[in-house]
């Protein structure tokens, strides 16, 4: 077994054997260019899907968003991996979870990889529907039934790579926060559901001071009027 896991190869095993592949991974220092790798290719997907949630091609200055939405996401997305790690390891001692800062982000690193590869399904789709995957115009689609299967194809594609990326994600948290697979999909759910709340709170803090603050100058102003 162990002559086995000296010829693993993490970006391959993961697909089927993700619990040996994670204690393949903690076992190492950091893979540093992997980590990396993969935060790039969920950037790069992410910022594709936001393009294409906004309609980018209909708000002109195309090229000058392109760039600005990738710099953002250069600075961006790898806080945003750190924020998840730090929260599923906060919120993982409430059952039981024992891993590291380091062990818990190489879990959510290497949990989003699949996602990722299958994020890979824009190039395709790029090819053959084009810019209307960044409209609301889109006529060439609206006109095809052949166009139209495809998408519903890519769809379930898309779906299953998340569905199969967070079966994987929970199997890997498990090994890294040393719990069982139950514990560490409680683990996500419970720290998915802390970071709604707080940011819920947030925006309701900022919507409260901001009608504070509007209040207090319209009451300074009827003051001055009189």
């Amino acid at each position: 077994m162990e002559d086995a896991n000296q010829k693993l190869r993490p970006w391959i095993a993961i697909w089927i054997r993700p619990t040996d592949t994670m204690q393949f991974i903690l076992s190492r220092p950091l893979a540093w260019r992997s980590v990396i790798a993969i935060i790039a290719l969920n950037s790069v997907v992410w910022m594709i899907d936001g393009f294409s949630s906004f309609h980018l091609a209909d708000r002109g200055a195309l090229a000058n968003k392109v760039f600005m939405g990738f710099v953002g996401g250069i600075i961006v997305f790898p806080l945003v991996y750190m924020f998840i790690a730090w929260a599923y390891r906060f919120f993982g001692r409430w059952v039981k979870g024992k891993g590291s800062y380091y062990d818990v982000l190489s879990a959510v690193v290497w949990g989003s990889m699949i996602p990722g590869i299958f994020g890979l399904l824009w190039i395709p789709k790029i090819l053959i529907f084009g810019k209307e995957l960044f409209s609301v115009n889109t006529p060439l689609f609206d006109g095809s039934m052949t166009l139209r299967y495809l998408h519903y194809g890519f769809m379930v594609l898309d779906c299953v790579g998340l569905v199969y990326g967070f079966y994987i994600s929970v199997k890997l948290l498990a090994v890294a926060q040393k719990i069982s697979a139950i514990r560490a999909l409680l683990n996500i759910l419970i720290s998915l559901s802390g970071l709604f709340l707080f940011f819920v709170g947030l925006v309701s803090f900022i919507f409260l001071l901001k009608m504070t603050t509007i209040a207090s100058f319209t009451s300074q102003a009827i003051s001055y009027t009189k």
